[in-house]
């Protein structure tokens, strides 16, 4: 053996980037299949063949399918809040309407999302995922509670409890079209977004207004 040759590198466990990048790539292959295949078709085995690993890596990763849809459902979310910066404080160029057409021309893509509408699809029909999804709130309603709270204590507006108010600005958003969508009408384009936020946002002022 040459002694100056340079031992090979032995094989030894992933570093930390490759392996979330490995993780991240399954949670990909996890989402089409959520998508193209339905909950019924989101299975261990069918997510290890669109990821090109074994279904071991998979239980070894997420534990278990249950596992593997709830980290899908945690970055689903994390995607979905990533949207939403803090609307506050008020600048003093900015108006609550401003802000809030804003904030809702950003929330009906998002909830419109190919994920969002297979998790949707999915807890039709599985109560345990009803329940997971319920349990996991919004990244965006917390923070449209703060803003309708500070609204109501800057003077803007009536609100004494930002909570409902917040259920109710975005009813006017959705309306029935999330459920149209789930049985299959399109998505709202993006003029058709800016047009219900803005008739939704002018009907929440209208309701909140201060006497």
């Amino acid at each position: 053996m040459n002694a100056s040759a340079a031992p090979s590198r032995r094989r030894g466990r992933p570093r930390q980037d490759e392996l979330a990048a490995r993780q991240a790539a399954m949670l990909d292959a996890a989402v089409t299949v959520l998508v193209e295949d339905g909950y019924d078709g989101f299975t261990v085995s069918a997510v290890a063949d669109r990821a090109g690993t074994s279904k071991s890596t998979v239980y070894s990763w997420f534990g278990s399918r249950d596992g593997l849809l709830q980290s899908v459902i945690s970055r689903s979310l994390e995607a979905h809040t990533s949207q939403f910066p803090p609307p506050l404080p008020l600048s003093t160029d900015e108006s609550p309407r401003d802000v809030l057409v804003a904030f809702t021309e950003r929330l009906i893509p998002s909830m419109q999302s190919d994920v969002s509408l297979a998790l949707a699809r999915a807890a039709l029909s599985n109560r345990q995922l009803r329940a997971t999804l319920l349990a996991t709130d919004a990244g965006e309603r917390p923070l449209l509670t703060d803003f309708l709270a500070q609204l109501h204590r800057n003077g803007h507006l009536r609100i004494d409890d930002p909570v409902a108010a917040a259920k109710v600005l975005v009813g006017l958003l959705l309306q029935d079209d999330h459920l149209l969508i789930l049985l299959g009408e399109y998505p709202m384009d993006g003029k058709s977004v800016g047009q219900r936020a803005g008739f939704a946002v002018d009907m929440f002022l209208s309701l909140y207004a201060r006497a």
